[in-house]
């Protein structure tokens, strides 16, 4: 859900939209019908004029028998990801 004050014009980008508001991510299981536990994550979002599309990456509750240096090749390859591939 997106509240905006005032007018938004096609030429304003995101930074101008959003000032300095947040992005909140609450994740849904429909599964379990409860929100997900608060873990190491990180999203990667992209836009143009057509499309918005996202990629979460979220360390799971019981990886904690990985290491640290697991999570963060995971991130590093993540990380490649391009706007065109993302949209």
């Amino acid at each position: 859900m997106v509240k905006v004050c005032g007018v938004i014009d096609e030429h304003d980008n995101f930074g101008q939209i959003l000032g300095k508001g947040k992005i909140v991510v609450i994740l849904y299981n429909a599964q379990t019908k409860r929100n997900f536990q608060q873990l190491a994550s990180k999203i990667w979002i992209s836009s143009n004029q057509d499309n918005l599309s996202a990629m979460l990456v979220q360390k799971m509750p019981d990886s904690n028998q990985n290491s640290q240096q697991d999570w963060d090749r995971i991130l590093l390859l993540a990380n490649t990801i391009t706007h065109a591939e993302l949209c």
